[in-house]
């Protein structure tokens, strides 16, 4: 009897263990083969340069491994907003410890922030205070909704502060010794500590145009946007790895169970526009104490992502499946390549969680940031346009072809647009955002609202050249206009009086060949009287024929008598010489009184052809 119970107990005992061991089996399974051929495949798809990666138990490292550029392990990268989660802890040890409570207000502890006194240290937790995304210590109050979650790194940096005032500490200081050295976390730190330590990093990479550039972190005691409180703690996967085994161990050596289900117990709904609710999985995303927690597939998850300008992170707690994952990468690219590392680290826990993962895709990377690409180099174009079409303006506005409407165009294009685009992006993005996350985008747009605002520059200082040019130009028309006047005006009565002359001339011309033609005889018999002058006297005759006028009245005159005299020197060769010469006396008498009348009758036409001459001009 006593045997078969023996054997009745070893058995029961047998399958006890056996169930057991096969419940831890199946805890704290890992898909590595799996897991390497995913990451393999993918990470070149999502950009990524350097990789570690680290998948702990509660009690042991199960996986690590580095990827690409990082070759060890233990590569020192910058943890993003991981650092929350820290200073969560630290505030946690204490309330703990009753060093503070969580219903305390920044003005209990802080009075250099006048505008955040009535804040707790519960909302600054929760981030509900109200604080905005892109505020820092310097702004005056919150300006976003009280009540509602936004992640803002102000939050965090005033609990850093709060630490520091209630432990007499540095912030650092105090986070290791009571976070950091119980967990044997030795390389976790920050920079603001000794910047000698940055030799460890692993170098880390910032993007342009889709192109990863070498940065080497620094960290800066003016930067009151990003801090080691929030942002700037430096670590590697393996102590993170240590960080996430905290709180598989229900708190272990440093921190109750009820302060690790606090942290991890988020209560306030994320906004479905928050990154942290769009960046892994989908449904609805819950907040608390630098943990966000989400169910996939009935399955509790908590996560913290983290980015900064050179470095991205994140780390998982899957506590059904008793794992904890830590990915570290050396690059960050917030407008295309952050969104493809969260869905690589989204594929590695759907392959921990026996979900199919999904697949990035070859081109993705190259297709989107492409585009992004496009556009930035549309805006400095068109940007530029309007320099680039400064001859057309400097012609148009030379010819005086730009009225008002062309005025008004130039002073949207060159004003009013430029300044509507700067007040939006620094409203949107305030520099101090930009610069770190999109410095590529940033650095565009200010160079396309400066070239907008010297295009106005140039067309104000052409326009100024152009109108001095121009009255000036109009100054010596003008003088230019007098001076043709002044010469031009004796010539124009030198003209009048030709023309008045020319016009009255034809008229004794004609009076004069009318007397021409009534007078043959006489002419012929001084032509003969003549051909029997001295020499001296045809001279004189001679002289008188070369002037102008005279002699063409002279050859009208000789024409007219060609008839006449012809029949004239037929009757005188019949005729006996003292003869003719009687005659042509005789007949040469009457002549002169018709000769005297028509030349009377002549002065009088020429005397009328003036007045009607004189009457038409006036």
């Amino acid at each position: 009897m006593k045997r078969k119970l023996a054997v009745i107990l070893l058995v029961l005992f047998s399958v006890t263990s056996i169930l057991c061991t096969s419940a831890v089996s199946r805890a704290e399974v890992i898909h590595e083969t799996d897991l390497e051929e995913y990451i393999m495949q993918e990470i070149s798809s999502a950009n990524v340069l350097g990789m570690g990666m680290t998948i702990v138990s509660a009690d042991k490292e199960l996986y690590c491994a580095a990827y690409g550029m990082a070759q060890k392990t233990d590569a020192d990268y910058v943890i993003g907003n991981l650092s929350k989660s820290i200073t969560a802890a630290g505030i946690m040890r204490m309330s703990e410890d009753s060093e503070i409570s969580l219903e305390d207000t920044v003005g209990d502890y802080l009075s250099s922030y006048p505008g955040f006194q009535d804040i707790t240290i519960q909302e600054l937790l929760n981030q509900t205070s109200g604080i905005a995304y892109q505020q820092t210590g310097e702004d005056s109050g919150p300006k976003g909704h009280r009540g509602s979650f936004e992640d803002a790194n102000l939050n965090y940096t005033l609990l850093g502060e709060i630490i520091e005032k209630v432990s007499g500490m540095e912030y650092e200081e105090y986070i290791s010794d009571n976070i950091l050295d119980p967990l044997e976390m030795t390389s976790t730190y920050s920079l603001r500590q000794d910047t000698e330590l940055s030799k460890d990093m692993l170098a880390g990479y910032r993007n342009y145009f889709g192109l990863p550039f070498s940065s080497k972190y620094k960290y800066s005691e003016n930067d009151q946007w990003m801090t080691a409180p929030s942002s700037y703690m430096i670590s590697d996967v393996k102590d993170m790895g240590k960080y996430l085994q905290m709180y598989l161990q229900d708190g272990g050596d440093v921190f109750s169970p009820e302060s690790i289900e606090q942290m991890l117990s988020g209560n306030i709904k994320v906004p479905k526009k928050e990154m942290l609710a769009k960046s892994l999985f989908s449904g609805d995303t819950m907040y608390g104490m630098g943990w966000a927690e989400k169910k996939v597939d009935g399955r509790q998850i908590h996560y913290t992502l983290g980015s900064t300008e050179n470095y991205t992170a994140a780390m998982i707690l899957l506590p059904e499946k008793n794992l904890g994952i830590v990915m570290m990468f050396n690059s960050a690219d917030a407008l295309v390549g952050e969104k493809l590392v969260h869905k690589l680290i989204e594929g590695v826990v759907s392959i921990e969680l026996n979900r199919t993962p999904q697949k990035i895709g070859g081109n993705t990377y190259l297709m989107q940031h492409g585009l992004y690409d496009i556009l930035l180099i549309l805006l400095i174009v068109a940007a530029w346009l309007p320099i680039f079409l400064m001859g057309i303006w400097y012609k148009n506005r030379r010819q005086k072809l730009i009225g008002v409407w062309g005025i008004i165009s130039d002073g949207l294009i060159h004003i009013v647009l430029p300044t509507i685009l700067l007040i939006v992006f620094l409203h949107k993005l305030p520099a101090c955002v930009a610069v770190k996350t999109i410095p590529d985008v940033y650095y565009t747009i200010w160079f396309a609202i400066l070239s907008l605002y010297l295009g106005a520059v140039i067309k104000l200082v052409v326009s100024i050249i152009l109108g001095i040019i121009g009255s000036k130009e109009e100054e010596a028309e003008i003088a230019l206009t007098q001076k043709e006047d002044s010469e031009t005006e004796p010539e124009n009565v030198a003209e009048k009086d030709t023309e008045i002359k020319a016009e009255v001339k034809p008229e004794p011309k004609k009076a004069e060949e009318k007397e021409a033609d009534a007078k043959p005889e006489p002419e012929k018999a001084a032509d003969k009287e003549a051909d029997a002058k001295p020499e001296p006297e045809k001279a004189a005759e001679k002289e008188a024929d070369a002037k102008p006028e005279p002699k063409k009245a002279a050859e009208k005159e000789a024409d007219a008598k060609t008839e006449p005299e012809k029949a004239e020197e037929k009757e005188a060769d019949a005729k006996p010489e003292p003869k003719k010469a009687a005659e042509k006396e005789a007949d040469a008498k009457p002549e002169p009184k018709k000769a005297v009348g028509k030349e009377v009758d002549a002065k009088s036409e020429s005397e009328k052809a003036i007045q009607r001459f004189a009457k038409g001009k006036k």
